[in-house]
């Protein structure tokens, strides 16, 4: 809602439109891709690696990091691809988890805070409604709690964790290799070959970069994964991710559009 508030003017409905669809080409290319890796794995463990691979710390580590590259642009072009994963992750990544045969709630989706937070912001967005000071500035404050919010959460799960189980792991070295610089930079080559804004296409470069989703342990516990296997997978993949993102990033600056 905030984000949204505060970019009216900058970015029209159709961009948003057009971003959103991208977003969902970025989600169904990373999702594509994960039936390549891990297929020896026993199930238990391929589940878990397949999900931390497909599905990224978007929410917590990738809008700050949109945010403070392109202000409240970039975090509401974030906040429009966190609404399209939330899509996914409570419907193939929930299915994924379970295994075959799983049934998926659409309340469970629909409820989920990204949609919820848009589908109220959304309509104000078209519609170019603006909230008063008095509703907005509460908002705005909470909004503000995103980023130091973010590092505590993620730092809480890698204190859960003896530092010297992370590198202990070939397996989890690909998993990071793949999730944080694999997966980004096919999908920069990819959007690249679409014309577009380069900030927005920069924006899902940068959330598809972010680390192994924290779900991917809340997810193994309640579906029968490989819980252990999955904190380490947040640990080792939230690490690199203090470098690769920023480089990710960087490049996808760079690069020029291919078409």
């Amino acid at each position: 809602v905030s984000s949204l508030q505060a970019c009216m003017g900058e970015i029209t409905p159709m961009n948003l439109l057009v971003f959103g669809g991208l977003s969902a080409l970025a989600m169904v290319i990373t999702l594509g891709m994960s039936y390549l890796v891990f297929r020896k794995k026993p199930a238990e463990q391929k589940k878990v690696l397949r999900f931390a691979s497909i599905y990224s710390s978007c929410g917590f580590m990738g809008l700050p990091l949109a945010e403070s590259l392109f202000g409240y642009k970039g975090l509401a072009y974030a906040s429009i691809f966190t609404v399209v994963y939330s899509l996914f992750i409570w419907s193939h990544g929930v299915a994924q988890m379970r295994g075959r045969g799983a049934k998926v709630k659409i309340r469970n989706i629909i409820l989920t805070p990204g949609i919820v937070g848009m589908l109220i912001g959304l309509p104000l967005f078209l519609l170019n409604i603006r909230l008063p000071n008095v509703v907005l500035s509460p908002i705005d404050s909470f909004a503000s709690l995103n980023t130091p919010l973010a590092m505590l959460v993620i730092g809480c799960y890698i204190a859960r964790i003896h530092f010297r189980d992370i590198f202990d792991s070939l397996t989890l070295y690909l998993l990071s290799a793949y999730r944080l610089l694999v997966i980004p930079i096919v999908t920069l080559l990819l959007l690249k070959l679409i014309p577009f804004e380069a900030e927005a296409i920069t924006t899902i470069v940068v959330l598809a970069a972010a680390p192994s989703s924290a779900n991917t342990v809340m997810f193994a516990i309640q579906y029968g994964g490989d819980a252990e296997l999955g904190s380490r997978a947040v640990a080792l993949t939230t690490i690199f991710s203090m470098l690769t993102m920023p480089l990710v990033a960087a490049i996808s600056t760079v690069i020029p559009p291919l078409l």
